[in-house]
């Protein structure tokens, strides 16, 4: 959508200026509020400067952000109305089920395995069955992966579920009827990062294997229900509870990847490259010296360094990731290159 989107609503309290504040001192990582429009190919300028302003630095620039933001929603809602007027005027739209989902967070990006990048809307509408619910019935907050909604279809179109999906049908729920939830989700993330969380009812826990180009702690515990922003780090606080998110990693890991007949876990696998592919953690790190960063520098490389204990039966070294970086560049710019023709 051209041009800023204000007026749509005020935008939230949070980020403060104080939160932006230690952001830009403390925080880095491309996409993060100094380099937001840091690449593979290294720092950029936003290519839609209406919407989306080239760092995150006051408040204002928040809203910027959030203004653009919610322009890009109105432009798809714009379309999407038009849609919905079609099945109508083809008389099929009391026989078309309608389902909206979405993307991610933060600062528009999704390098971690937190709350904000892996919590997603799911807007369900099915003839015949939600259209009479109560409002009672109208929201679950039961504990859900992506992979449910393949077997859910299954389940609402009468058709059986492939042997070999994990998703479990969430049917009833589309039903307004009674739906039980997972104890806990194990969510991950490995492009950005190599991390690995656990969201309870209450609960995350993020643990860290590779920081990628962020500012990733090893492990870290927040109290979704009473701090949504993950402002407080609960891990030195409540060992037990630690203790037990760290087991519930190390059953669900025991299940899906320790067993006899399951695949190496593909994390694992590819951890001595590192997430290399959006950017280049080494030459990220230059970058923050060269813009006068250089005690986020040392933290970043402090936190690389550490990575590789030399152990007998470990590999003498990481496995070398220039290759794959100029690969991903060479393809970068011969994508730029039959945008500009």
């Amino acid at each position: 959508m051209d041009g800023p989107h204000g007026g749509v609503g005020p935008v939230g309290p949070w980020p403060d200026a104080e939160t932006i504040k230690a952001h830009t001192e403390e925080i880095y990582g491309p996409r993060s509020a100094l380099d937001l429009n840091y690449t593979l190919l290294g720092p950029g300028r936003s290519a839609v400067p209406h919407n989306m302003p080239d760092a995150i630095t006051g408040c204002a620039d928040h809203e910027h952000l959030i203004n653009g933001f919610d322009g890009a929603i109105a432009y798809w809602d714009h379309h999407f109305g038009r849609l919905l007027a079609v099945l109508e005027e083809l008389g099929i739209a009391e026989e078309t089920a309608v389902i909206v989902s979405a993307d991610h967070g933060m600062y528009a990006e999704h390098g971690l395995a937190t709350e904000p990048v892996q919590r997603v809307p799911l807007v369900f509408y099915w003839p015949g069955l939600t259209d009479d619910l109560p409002d009672e019935a109208r929201r679950n907050d039961a504990l859900l992966y992506n992979i449910d909604l393949a077997p859910t279809l299954c389940d609402l179109l009468g058709l059986s579920v492939p042997p070999g999906w994990q998703g479990e049908s969430f049917a009833a729920a589309v039903r307004g009827e009674p739906l039980g939830s997972r104890p806990y989700l194990v969510l991950g993330h490995s492009a950005h990062t190599y991390q690995r969380a656990v969201r309870t009812r209450d609960h995350l826990y993020i643990r860290t294997y590779h920081p990628g180009s962020f500012r990733a702690e090893w492990e870290q515990l927040f109290d979704v229900t009473y701090d949504p922003h993950l402002t407080r780090d609960l891990l030195d606080d409540e060992p037990d509870l630690a203790a037990r998110m760290r087991s519930h990693l190390a059953e669900w890991w025991n299940e899906h990847a320790g067993r006899p007949g399951c695949l190496p876990d593909p994390m694992l696998t590819t951890l001595q490259t590192g997430p290399v592919y959006y950017s280049d953690p080494a030459e990220y790190a230059a970058h923050l010296r060269r813009t006068g960063r250089d005690r986020l520098a040392d933290d970043l490389e402090g936190r690389l360094a550490s990575l590789h204990t030399p152990i007998s039966w470990h590999a003498p070294e990481p496995r070398p990731t220039a290759r794959f970086i100029d690969g991903w560049i060479r393809a970068f710019q011969r994508t730029a290159e039959e945008r500009t023709h």
